[in-house]
């Protein structure tokens, strides 16, 4: 008896784990090809020796920097909460990780409720297909730090307005979704 057991829980660990793993091959195939991914510290980026001198650039005056860049676009939805180890983009889980099914990977939001604003990078896919089904507005989670200090709860579904500052180029979850067709024009008016 114990050892059908054993069979039956190894036989249901490998299929979960060969789900995540084909999800996540999944996910990668949906990366743009314009795309590349950001070097990380422990990459060596190669420099090819230039082989024609390039005539100096004449100085002028540095350009003044916008201290603070404004919102591009901005509407309201319905956030909840979440923790993972990892997220689709392959990063680890952080406190400023923002997850949607609708904005691409890379995308920056702001958010802000209950007078509190907070701001972070959409690194993974979410919430869950069953919440979305059941509930569309709530398309943006939020890690726990970030639902923290907006709601004083770490798990909690609130109502909040956010703000896109820089649209993404990575793989988008739902990339034929009305609501991502919406997001991506109303980003390019």
């Amino acid at each position: 008896m114990i050892a059908a057991w054993r069979a039956f829980v190894t036989i249901v660990l490998t299929a979960i784990f060969l789900a995540a793993l084909a999800a996540v091959a999944y996910a990668g195939l949906l990366i743009h090809k314009s795309s590349s991914p950001a070097p990380v510290a422990n990459d060596v980026v190669y420099t090819a020796p230039k082989s024609v001198a390039v005539p100096e650039r004449p100085r002028t005056a540095p350009r003044a920097t916008p201290k603070r860049v404004a919102p591009v676009r901005w509407g309201s939805a319905r956030a909840s909460s979440f923790w993972d180890p990892a997220t689709a983009s392959g990063r680890p889980m952080e406190s400023t990780t923002i997850a949607s099914p609708y904005l691409p990977i890379g995308t920056k939001v702001s958010v802000r409720a209950n007078g509190k604003t907070v701001a972070g990078t959409v690194t993974d896919f979410g919430p869950a297909d069953w919440v979305m089904a059941s509930d569309p507005t709530r398309f943006l989670d939020l890690a726990e730090p970030m639902m923290l200090k907006l709601s004083g709860t770490k798990s909690n579904v609130i109502g909040v307005e956010y703000s896109i500052t820089k649209y993404g180029t990575g793989a988008v979850y739902r990339p034929g979704a009305a609501m991502t067709a919406k997001l991506k024009t109303h980003w390019r008016k």
